[in-house]
């Protein structure tokens, strides 16, 4: 039987560009090193349903204690969809989480959003059904101390812990001194060329949308003065 490998927090229904480019970079790899193993996928549509469900919105830990009891919570839920995401964690043999621009603080309350509290929660429920799990190319801006009180149960255990910029290397390390620092998978894995969008281009700073990467190519032809796109 082949191996199975849960992808969490697939985001390539997104329409930023940098998410598709990651995806891309990501799926290119699983391709590389996993041929032969079986693979599902997790949704960003999914871990950001809980800032729309007020069902899922309950079933989020309230602090770093509550992370066992939540995961009670999740498994006695009679929602089918969170029972397919128990089957699809319980019949994992590795699972793989996509960290990108996923774990963060709201940037006007400073405080953690569900979609955030929601990846922890699945990372709990993978330790409680003891499964290997890799949280890697993760954006984790965890500046408060309730934030960083909240990942640690969640991230300790993982058996890697990957991000991809200083900013979130030097909060996590306070938590879990064994995370590593690596650039972005756009950068270190190989990527197919966008399909939607015309040759040549630049990007700046990873620059993610239709409109910013418009804009480097405007500011191509000016420098080139080459007008064509």
């Amino acid at each position: 039987m082949s191996q199975q490998l849960l992808l969490v927090n697939d985001t390539s229904s997104s329409p930023n560009q940098g998410c598709q480019a990651t995806m891309a970079a990501l799926n290119a790899g699983i391709a590389q090193f996993f041929p032969e193993w079986n693979v599902s996928r997790i949704s960003l549509d999914t871990i950001a349903r809980p800032t729309a469900d007020p069902n899922w919105k309950a079933l989020l830990p309230e602090g770093p204690n509550d992370c066992a009891g939540a995961v009670k919570k999740l498994l006695q839920s009679a929602d089918p969809d969170l029972a397919r995401i128990y089957d699809a964690f319980r019949m994992a043999d590795l699972i793989i989480v996509n960290g990108e621009g996923s774990i963060a603080e709201n940037r006007r309350t400073r405080r953690l959003g569900e979609q955030s509290i929601f990846l922890f929660l699945l990372l709990a429920l993978s330790h409680h059904l003891d499964k290997p799990i890799h949280l890697i190319n993760g954006t984790l801006h965890l500046t408060r101390a309730d934030s960083l009180a909240l990942a640690k149960p969640p991230l300790e255990r993982c058996a890697t812990v990957t991000v991809r910029e200083p900013f979130s290397y030097y909060h996590v390390r306070k938590i879990h001194p064994e995370v590593r620092l690596f650039p972005d998978l756009v950068v270190t894995l190989p990527v197919p060329e966008p399909p939607s969008i015309d040759a040549p281009y630049i990007m700046l700073g990873g620059s993610y949308s239709v409109k910013g990467i418009m804009r480097s190519t405007h500011m191509k032809k000016k420098v080139t003065g080459n007008s064509d796109s």
